[in-house]
């Protein structure tokens, strides 16, 4: 069986962030055909973890200095971003690896998947590894989404977000014009991302491998409506900003709205890891209900009536979206939070982009059972006919 080697800046597991879930989706789906190593900048969980089981070896590559988490890499980036960029001219998720011994010289692969551009230096680091044919996994076109996030964040007046994915953004679009073009091929999320990519001319070969999800057999049943609360539910890491964003904006700007035009009692649920200083910043809307750290997510949804996505920063596709669509619950999203994916607005979400928006469509949801039930069975429909596990599969073959 041919060997290949993967390369992530995180530790691939269903149950995190989504870059940590596909890449465990992608992993999984190569080492049905590979001998596969995993070569990772991420902490190395102490315990087994599920994937070390698929992994013919397993190592970690140190970022270098200052390496993207550690204390004097947050320091600059918080204090003095102009000084990080003057010095260093790269993203500030740059992966440049500590100088030392090949941890795979005695393998040599056939295929090196690298996830994310930020970790491209680890295949320049050892030359032996560009001999195998190289892959690139943008789930994310870097240049587009950091440029996105600029501009949120300068409208929110956070110019220093602002001023760091702006140069970020500018960086990125540098290297993506050099570097694509010296690989195999080059994966995205979304027919959208490989139209722009084909138009840019900066690669040779740009492939689809969507964002997926395990979807269940039979469409999960609505939750109850006697006598409750209509909960919406929002799902999502505030470390990310543009999660934090979406958040809010929501509680900021949209429940007010929708206060004011029902008389229903509403909830929005918030499921998200690092809420410290979100809840200090997130307005405190005596709606809002934050859910423990071991909360179920599955039991969230289960007790959800609809599921918010107000996102207005970022790229790729979202797979809290999938979710959503995935255990039975109506979506409520803005068309940044679709983008790249096969949904039509009314039918399988309602989508809006202004507060009024957001807050008509809550409202409607709220008042229209049926209607909401329609869009949650179609919206099912969809992810389990374009975004599971063997449609993945059925792209990286």
């Amino acid at each position: 069986m041919p060997r290949a080697l993967y390369i992530s800046p995180v530790w691939p597991r269903l149950d995190g962030r989504g870059t940590e879930q596909r890449a465990f989706r992608v992993l999984t789906a190569l080492a049905e055909r590979y001998r596969v190593s995993l070569l990772t900048t991420a902490r190395v969980p102490r315990q087994g973890a599920p994937i070390v089981r698929l992994c013919e070896a397993v190592a970690h590559v140190s970022g270098g200095q200052p390496a993207p988490g550690t204390l004097a890499h947050r320091a600059l980036l918080r204090y003095l971003p102009s000084l990080y960029y003057g010095v260093y001219d790269r993203p500030s998720d740059w992966v440049v690896p500590r100088a030392g011994a090949d941890p795979f010289t005695d393998m040599g692969f056939d295929l090196v998947h690298v996830q994310r551009l930020s970790m491209l230096p680890v295949v320049q680091a050892w030359p032996q590894l560009s001999q195998a044919r190289v892959v690139l996994d943008l789930d994310d076109i870097e240049s587009i989404a950091r440029a996105r996030v600029a501009r949120v964040a300068e409208a929110n007046g956070n110019r220093r977000i602002a001023y760091i994915m702006r140069r970020d953004a500018d960086t990125y679009r540098r290297i993506e014009q050099r570097a694509l073009a010296t690989l195999d091929a080059v994966y995205v999320c979304s027919p959208p991302d490989r139209e722009r990519l084909a138009a840019s001319g900066a690669c040779r070969r740009v492939e689809v491998v969507p964002n997926v999800v395990d979807v269940p057999p039979a469409l999960p049943l609505p939750a109850t409506r006697d006598a409750q609360p209509f909960v919406f539910l929002f799902v999502g890491g505030l470390n990310y900003y543009p999660n934090f964003d979406a958040l809010a904006f929501f509680c900021g700007e949209v429940v007010p709205l929708i206060r004011t035009r029902t008389s229903r009692p509403f909830s929005v649920r918030i499921v998200a890891a690092h809420t410290t200083t979100a809840r200090r910043r997130v307005a405190g809307e005596p709606e809002l209900s934050w859910a423990e750290p071991s909360a179920g997510l599955a039991d969230e949804y289960r007790r959800a009536h609809a599921v918010i996505a107000p996102i207005r920063a970022g790229g790729g596709t979202r797979i809290k979206v999938l979710e959503a669509f995935a255990h039975g619950r109506p979506l409520i999203a803005t068309p940044l939070a679709v983008e790249g994916l096969a949904v039509e607005p009314g039918t399988h979400a309602l989508v809006g982009e202004t507060p009024d928006d957001l807050a008509e469509h809550a409202v409607r949801l709220m008042a229209d059972a049926a209607m909401g039930e329609g869009l949650a069975a179609r919206a099912w429909a969809l992810v389990r006919a374009s975004y599971t596990p063997e449609v993945l599969r059925a792209c990286l073959a």
